[in-house]
């Protein structure tokens, strides 16, 4: 079944997620937001019993193709490692609880994280960038940024994940020729800009070289996929969570790593510019060495 704003709740009915009360009182509510996938944001306040009060996150495909689907999935093995192998248990501290996943129907079903923001927007509102926030960040990638073996990856937990490179090693491996078919204007100059860099291109071979597949990557880090608390600042709490795992695999961790500084460069860049009278909110948040 397609989950729509009009029977999601006999969906979560018959799973038993909400009771007949939570509708009838009012305090039932499903909030759509806008993504690739049906997501759907459900509060029943009214539900009695173990976490009556939590709100339930849900996600379903839109289209039923392989590869949509088999992302989602491979969200749903992330979740499934965390809870069920002893190496991955410390990444439950930055994931949303896990409630179900429904593989006929793909459909997950997380805990809500409550009373929460985006990395970005948090960014954007806040203009700081604290320090604890970046060790956070650090603790919860190493949560899963451990070596594997070949042996265990070859075990069932690890084989939906096709241990593929970026895809722009493989963009740049035929001098981006396998780039988008149907190109527009834009993009082909950007392709230009890039492949007549030679700088870049070797530079670019080189990263590419020295890529391996060693642990479990989540392949999105950004921004807007760390949920943290709206009054962080205030209570010190930041309490990090990392969503959208639909592009995680077995490959190698630097990729993590580096998205992250990007992240920050990006800040830095266009959200900071440079004053001589007023130095960046990055800079600031850098502790400096000892003499």
């Amino acid at each position: 079944m397609l989950l729509t704003g009009f029977n999601i709740a006999y969906y979560l009915l018959d799973k038993g997620y909400l009771t007949p009360d939570a509708i009838l009182d009012g305090t039932f509510t499903a909030h759509q937001t806008s993504s690739r996938n049906a997501n759907y944001l459900i509060n029943r306040d009214s539900e009695p019993n173990d976490g009556a009060d939590r709100a339930l996150f849900v996600k379903q495909v839109q289209n039923w193709d392989q590869e949509k689907t088999q992302t989602l999935r491979t969200e749903a093995t992330c979740y499934w490692l965390a809870n069920n192998e002893a190496a991955y248990a410390q990444l439950n501290t930055f994931l949303p609880r896990f409630i179900e996943f429904d593989h006929p129907n793909h459909i997950l079903i997380t805990e809500a994280v409550p009373g929460s923001i985006n990395l970005h927007d948090f960014y954007l509102q806040e203009r700081q960038f604290p320090l604890p926030l970046a060790t956070q960040q650090a603790e919860l990638l190493s949560s899963f940024h451990q070596r594997t073996i070949t042996a265990e990856q070859d075990l069932p937990s690890f084989r939906l994940f096709r241990r593929q490179p970026p895809v722009v090693f493989v963009w740049s491996a035929s001098n981006f020729a396998n780039y988008n078919p149907q190109q527009s204007e834009a993009e082909r100059q950007m392709i230009h800009l890039i492949t007549d860099n030679h700088d870049y291109m070797q530079r670019l071979q080189a990263v590419r070289d020295q890529w391996q597949i060693s642990s479990l990557t989540h392949g999105d880090i950004k921004p807007a996929n760390f949920l943290i608390h709206r009054d962080a600042l205030q209570t010190n709490r930041y309490d990090l969570r990392l969503i959208d795992w639909e592009t995680a695999d077995i490959g190698d961790p630097c990729w993590d790593v580096a998205a992250v500084f990007q992240s920050y460069l990006f800040y830095w860049v266009v959200h900071e510019p440079l004053s001589p009278q007023r130095p960046s909110p990055l800079l600031l948040a850098i502790p400096t060495a000892s003499p």
